[in-house]
């Protein structure tokens, strides 16, 4: 007899049914089983606790925990935390150069918070307890990856349109002949050239990501043989 089947898995789809956001290669129809990431928990905001926020069932916060358990929490507030990134920074805009410097450090957190999370084998295991709960993580890094690459080439650009403009000037060399107008301008190609170089390992990364995530699709467990 065939042993359970781990509840973190969905049947089969073909290619009509597969996620608009799935990242790799497409899934061919037939009786194999297909994995499908958890939903992330949703968080509830504290109305009158500074940081008080409900994980799931954690608080992050002691005064709040202390509050809700002597049955005084207010009606909280749901949040959504991919729904708060694009409301903080929608990608049509408008975009400024502060936007664009706290997504970019915003980023940073979020890729910290990933390697804390995994720091340790125990830390990764309790946080991904199955194969399955990382297909979605994976799939993420991936999309992270491509429009990492897309940004990059496209600064590339932006760096190149600054070896043309007369006014930049290179502060090192400033007090040389010319006003550092030379030094400045190939600093500006230099820029440029490295961040194409950085584009080329972003587009690596995605591919090596997509196959990792492609190898997890199949996989689930049989909690009868464990």
């Amino acid at each position: 007899m065939c042993g359970r089947v781990s509840p973190r898995v969905r049947p089969p789809v073909n290619e009509a049914g597969r996620a608009a956001n799935d990242v790799g290669p497409a899934a061919s129809s037939g009786p194999r089983p297909l994995t499908a990431g958890r939903p992330a928990p949703v968080i509830r905001l504290h109305p009158s606790v500074p940081g008080g926020r409900l994980v799931g069932t954690a608080w992050t916060n002691r005064a709040a925990a202390q509050l809700h358990r002597n049955g005084s929490t207010p009606p909280m507030t749901e949040v959504d935390r991919v729904q708060v990134v694009q409301e903080m920074w929608p990608t049509i805009g408008p975009h400024d150069a502060d936007s664009l410097a706290a997504a970019a450090v915003a980023s940073r957190e979020i890729f910290r918070m990933l390697a804390h999370a995994t720091i340790t084998r125990t830390d990764a295991l309790k946080a991904l307890p199955y194969m399955v709960d990382g297909y979605t993580v994976l799939g993420g890094l991936a999309e992270a990856a491509s429009s990492e690459r897309q940004g990059l080439e496209q600064l590339a650009v932006w760096a190149e349109h600054f070896a043309n403009d007369p006014t930049l000037r290179h502060a090192e060399h400033r007090d040389q002949q010319g006003g550092g107008i030379a030094q400045a301008q190939q600093a500006a190609l230099e820029t440029a050239e490295d961040l194409r170089e950085a584009a080329g390992h972003a587009e690596a990364l995605m591919r090596a990501l997509q196959r990792a995530q492609a190898h997890t699709s199949p996989l689930y467990h049989d909690d009868e043989e464990s």
